[in-house]
């Protein structure tokens, strides 16, 4: 889990200055050229504004995107009226990954996952999956998963085979 703490002012400001592992970025345009079908798991509520700029790329190549938030607020997750508020719904069909449960996880976990949730997830050509929580809860299962996030602990760290304060773009099989 998260135990660093972060100043949001200063991770602004060196936004631009982070070095990126897009060691995978390879497969990533291989995959995503070859895929109809999309899977992409939101993260927070302030990033669905920079993950509509890829959507709206993502929907001019033809792809159909599933947009998947919590149903419960958790922490700083994108909810589904935080998606239709930044016009995700215009371009995607959102869903809450985890209806029907009365709490949320920090993280997708598929054993929480709703219905509609887990038959897209086994049908999709393509997943995306945005942050550390959801790293966590998908990143030993039986698929392939894009994941795109910041490394915020020691212990995924190791796992993702990276270093604290790194964003990464990694897939795991």
């Amino acid at each position: 889990g998260t135990t660093t703490r972060f100043n949001i002012d200063e991770m602004i400001d060196n936004a631009v200055k982070l070095e990126f592992d897009a060691s995978s970025y390879p497969q990533f345009k291989r995959v995503l050229r070859q895929s109809k079908t999309i899977l992409y798991l939101a993260d927070n509520t302030g990033e669905i504004f920079f993950d509509k700029l890829l959507l709206e790329e993502l929907v001019k190549r033809r792809k159909q995107i599933t947009f998947v938030v919590k149903a419960n607020p958790i922490l700083n997750d994108a909810l589904i009226e935080d998606a239709k508020f930044a016009g995700i719904d215009k371009l995607a069909t959102v869903i809450e990954g985890d209806s029907g449960q009365k709490l949320s996880s920090p993280g997708m976990i598929l054993s929480y996952g709703s219905k509609d949730f887990l038959e897209i997830f086994k049908s999709s050509d393509m997943i995306i999956s945005k942050g550390q929580g959801n790293y966590e809860g998908l990143s030993n299962v039986d698929r392939e998963v894009f994941f795109m996030l910041m490394v915020k602990c020691p212990l995924v760290a190791q796992d993702i085979h990276s270093e604290v304060g790194k964003l990464i773009l990694k897939v795991k099989v």
